[in-house]
């Protein structure tokens, strides 16, 4: 389990409950804890739960598409869930779209989505 976000394994999924806002290094951090525990075991998909924050900044973002990219070339997919509307707005307004990134309103729609792409 990361120190930053609990990473449970659930069937063929990780699912990453992001209970608190995250500092740029714990983001960092937490894109590597993925990575390694993708590595370690057979994983067809990551799900991100960002219910409980109130701010996606910028760089949070970044690291969001670019972990997907890195888990597509590992053979996963990878589904945001629960972003709220407030949140939706700014990414919208500073141009930020999560184009390689399944985006979902539950957790039960991740997993739908992501057993319908492998």
């Amino acid at each position: 389990m990361s120190g930053i976000a609990p990473i449970i394994g659930f069937k063929d999924y990780l699912v990453v409950p992001l209970q608190r806002e995250l500092s740029d290094k714990e983001v960092d951090n937490l894109q590597r804890d993925i990575l390694d525990r993708i590595s370690q075991r057979d994983i067809k998909g990551v799900i991100i739960d960002v219910s409980a924050l109130d701010v996606i900044d910028s760089y949070m973002s970044y690291v969001f598409i670019e972990t997907s990219l890195m888990l597509r070339a590992m053979g996963c997919y990878m589904a945001l869930c629960g972003i709220k509307p407030h949140v939706a707005l700014t990414l919208a307004q500073i141009g930020i779209s999560f184009k390689s990134i399944f985006t979902v309103s539950s957790l039960d729609k991740a997993i739908e989505v992501l057993s319908r792409s492998y």
